[in-house]
């Protein structure tokens, strides 16, 4: 498993510096100017020169900074937006003057106070060299008086945590941070209180406490490495604490923060942290590359940093859906190596268990015993964490090993210690390892321990922010809902079976984000709401404006230009993050009748995949499908002679990873199905009733041709609102993101002729592609304060996100905001496909009329979507007029 740095700080008295946030750069005639190198900082600030007098800086602008005589730059580069320059400073200085146009900083300098025994025991610390550490303290001590030998306390307690005792190396780092502070060693004081705030949440897991030493560094504002450092620990606060968000934000700000002054080890240090967030959100591609480019860093850093990079990598290698076995094998034996001079028994004890993991995925079962049976008879370096999956590890064992007692018992003691640890991935494996032990035994509970493991995941993806891997948490943990599924199939409990799969799909498709909610809300959870909302939209339109002028840029620029916004992209994820966690406690209703609708639900068990028929109150009829291309017409025409099919719509609910499988087009009795019965695709199985009709009765919204390369779309859009009474068309260039939000919320029809994108995390990539490179995405239509009831896309794959965990697509998006009925393409049509099938549809739809009033009722939406498509299929057998879709909620 992954083992989090214990912080560069932790081990180290000097460390990194970074700059202040880039929107701060251009007060009136003062430059932000950001600085590392020093020996130590006093207040002022003052910067404490040792024996190199070298010192970095980072200067925000593309004007190259200049300096004055006391000071030569030997390296200069743009960096993060802003010039990165490495300085050497002449022994007589006193200020170094930094100029970039009309703005001046100066930074005051000094020579170094640090005794020369502080410096020999930060050495020997950094490399790794504690038991040399131990036995020069005593004499260190003797030496030192003042504050320079409570630096002396601050080694110890950093020992004390070797030695394990916690809590009392808190306390004293702690006291060691308050006395630097008050001698004026600003370093010293923030590394004491960021290693104390490390203790304090990751060891003890005492979360206020730690919350209250990263907020004492506030008063240490003026040092730029505690600001840098400061984002790092927050992150692992909020990691700790479940807050997956806010970690990814604080990792991704402080690894930005230290490449912008070469700080090798923290920028490392970061990244894999940031690697080890996005594994846990299973996005594990994008961990491992993350990764990959940390071990790739040539860098000297001390023995147990890089040890612990090379066990992370080992880690994200074996967590894959496909774990890279021989690769993972190579890095553990890096790792054993290095660990020769890193005699860390957290670090030692993890990297057993990696092992173990090891051996159990190549069957190696002998080898992970005798790896178990070692762990069990050392007491060094354990954790009720590590412990967990030591236990996890030997229940596995003991199922492979057909020894099914022994694997409940080892399986139930890793569900209480994840659940003490708050460890909810090791507490989902945990919980299906109980059930499986369980089913292994014929035990009559196994149903009950399944649905525990449920809930389990249940958690795990409400843990999971969305927009940042939620989907993706939901498809890599079904086994669980799988297994029980054949089981419940197995046992003919089909209503109990049904039941798992509306649970399973809901959870799959993130359907708790519906427009329902967001209009139930009240009070201050609809004042939150809106805030959360309103700040979405600022950053957007901040980002958009900063954009404009990107198409100027070189590759290179843009590269760089895309880096340094990397935050602000972050912050208005989170913002739109915040805003529907609002909604995730919101319970989710009961199944009841669909009235006379009749639904089909696909869902994939153990062994196999199964349908489902819902009508009304009976039980739903259940196949099992083989294979789903070929078995699903034939269970299909079994349901149509038992009259089931005989319904005003049928809703079809498939899981994200059948989303390119065409149902309304496949053959029934020698037509395609849609041919026998209107077909809308969903993704909510289980609702009660369709929406009631909106009682807003504003216009239509006609939107043509944004960019202004699809001439047949643009005839379609004119067309259309020449038949609609009072409609609202906006065309080219007129087709801006300000003008489309002002009519969209009132509007009863929006009809939008363009193009269309898809995928990204959970969805948020996908988008209407307006005039002048603007865009209306998935997160834009969430943040409207309502959407149309009725929406036409006549583009490219806007009504799914094709890829596993690509989450919802555009069309979707407005279904799940509350639209009523969304046509879209599931695939890339070609212009004439387009503008003939909308043609058709609203031929269909309106009838004769020249200036026709929209119908309001969804099933004559469902009917005219039906005809166009046989229109469509007769006049032109070529055409792909399966790639159109009607969407439903």
């Amino acid at each position: 498993m992954a083992i989090r740095a214990l912080s560069v700080a932790l081990f180290c008295v000097a460390g990194a510096v970074s700059p202040r946030d880039q929107g701060t750069a251009a007060r009136a005639g003062r430059l932000e100017l950001e600085f590392a190198g020093c020996a130590r900082v006093r207040p002022g600030p003052v910067c404490e020169l040792g024996t190199a007098r070298e010192i970095t800086l980072w200067v925000p602008g593309a004007e190259r900074p200049q300096l004055g005589a006391a000071a030569r730059v030997r390296r200069a580069k743009l960096v993060e937006s802003g010039w990165q320059l490495l300085v050497d400073v002449a022994p007589s200085a006193r200020v170094l003057r930094v100029r970039a146009g009309e703005r001046r900083a100066d930074l005051r300098l000094a020579e170094s106070t640090e005794p020369a025994r502080l410096r020999e025991l930060a050495e020997l610390w950094r490399d790794g060299q504690w038991e040399r550490v131990r036995a020069t303290l005593d004499a260190a001590e003797a030496e030192l008086e003042g504050p320079e030998r409570e630096r002396i306390s601050a080694f110890r307690a950093r020992l004390a945590l070797r030695d394990g005792d916690d809590a009392r190396a808190a306390s004293v780092l702690e006291r060691t941070a308050k006395s630097a502070q008050k001698a004026g060693l600003l370093l010293e004081a923030g590394h004491d209180r960021f290693a104390a705030a490390y203790v304090r949440s990751v060891r003890l897991g005492q979360y206020e406490r730690a919350r209250v030493e990263l907020d004492a560094t506030a008063e240490l504002d003026a040092v730029p490495e505690v600001r840098a450092r400061v984002a790092y620990h927050r992150g692992v606060l909020a990691r700790t604490t479940g807050d997956t968000q806010g970690a990814l934000t604080h990792f991704r700000e402080a690894s930005v923060r230290s490449r912008r002054l070469d700080l090798v080890a923290d920028e490392l240090t970061a990244r894999q942290e940031l690697a080890l967030t996005l594994n846990r959100l299973h996005r594990h591609a994008e961990a491992l590359a993350e990764q990959e480019a940390v071990v790739a860093r040539d860098a000297k850093l001390p023995s147990c940093v890089d040890s612990l990079r090379w066990e992370n990598l080992s880690w994200i290698l074996l967590s894959q859906p496909e774990p890279s076995v021989e690769r993972a094998a190579l890095a553990l034996d890096r790792v054993e190596r290095l660990q020769s001079r890193c005699p860390d028994p957290l670090s030692r004890r993890n990297q057993a268990l990696n092992r173990v993991e090891l051996a159990l995925l190549r069957g190696e079962l002998a080898d992970a015993a005798q790896r178990l049976g070692a762990l069990e008879d050392d007491a060094t370096g354990r954790s009720t964490r590590l412990a967990a999956w030591q236990a996890l590890y030997s229940g596995r064992l003991s199922l492979a090993r057909k020894e099914s007692s022994r694997a409940l018992a080892a399986f139930e003691q890793a569900a209480a210690l994840a659940e003490s640890a708050q460890r909810l991935d090791c507490s989902y494996l945990a919980n299906l390892g109980r059930a499986r032990s369980l089913a292994e035994r014929g035990d009559p509970d196994t149903a009950a321990a399944y649905l525990e493991a449920e809930d389990a995941v249940d958690a795990l993806v409400r843990a999971a922010p969305f927009g940042q891997g939620q989907q993706l948490t939901a498809l890599q943990a079904q086994e669980s809902a799988r297994e029980l599924l054949s089981l419940l199939v197995e046992q003919k409990r089909v209503a109990d079976a049904y039941a798992l799969t509306v649970r399973a799909a809901r959870r799959a498709w993130a359907a708790n984000f519906r427009g329902g909610r967001i209009s139930a809300l009240r009070g201050p959870q609809k004042a939150r709401w809106d805030r959360a909302v309103a700040e979405y939209l600022t950053r957007r339109q901040a980002l958009e404006r900063a954009a404009q002028d990107d198409w100027k840029l070189s590759s290179e620029g843009l590269t760089q230009t895309r880096l340094s916004r990397a935050l602000e992209n972050q912050r208005l994820e989170n913002a739109l993050a915040e805003a529907y966690s609002l909604l995730a406690d919101e319970p989710v209703e009961e199944l009841s009748r669909p009235g006379q609708d009749a639904e089909l639900t696909l869902a994939r068990g153990s062994d196999g995949w199964f349908a489902f028929l819902r009508r009304g109150d009976d039980t739903p009829r259940v196949e099992r499908l083989q294979n789903v291309a070929r078995d699903l017409g034939v269970a299909l025409e079994r349901f149509e002679r038992e009259k089931l099919l005989d319904a005003p719509l049928l809703r079809v609910v498939v899981p994200p990873e059948l989303s390119a499988l065409d149902v309304h087009a496949l053959e029934v009795g020698g037509q395609p199905l849609i041919a026998r019965v209107p077909v809308a695709y969903s993704f909510e199985p289980g609702r009660a009733k369709p929406p009631a009709p909106d009682a807003r009765s504003g216009p239509a919204l006609v939107l043509g041709d944004p960019n202004q390369d699809l001439p047949w779309a643009l005839a379609e859009a004119r067309r259309l609102s020449q038949r609609l009474a009072g409609a609202v068309s906006l065309f080219g260039e007129r087709v801006s993101r300000g003008s489309v939000e002002s009519y969209l919320p009132s509007a009863t029809l929006l009809h939008f002729a363009g193009h269309a994108s898809s995928g990204g995390i959970d969805g948020l990539d996908g988008s209407l592609h307006l005039a002048g490179g603007q865009r209306l995405s998935l997160g834009d239509v969430f943040a409207l304060r309502g959407v149309p009831e009725f929406v036409v896309l006549s583009a490219c794959t806007s009504s799914v996100s094709h890829g596993s965990g690509t989450g919802l697509g555009i069309g979707q998006a407005f279904v799940a905001a509350g639209s009523r009925a969304v046509v879209g393409a599931s695939r890339n049509v070609s212009d004439r496909l387009a503008r003939d099938f909308t043609q058709r549809f609203y031929d269909a739809l309106l009838g004769a009329s020249s200036r026709a009033v929209l119908p309001r009722d969804h099933y004559a939406w469902a009917s005219a979507f039906r005809v166009a498509s046989m229109k469509v299929m007769s006049e032109d057998p070529g055409a792909d007029w399966a790639s159109l879709r009607l969407l439903v909620p």
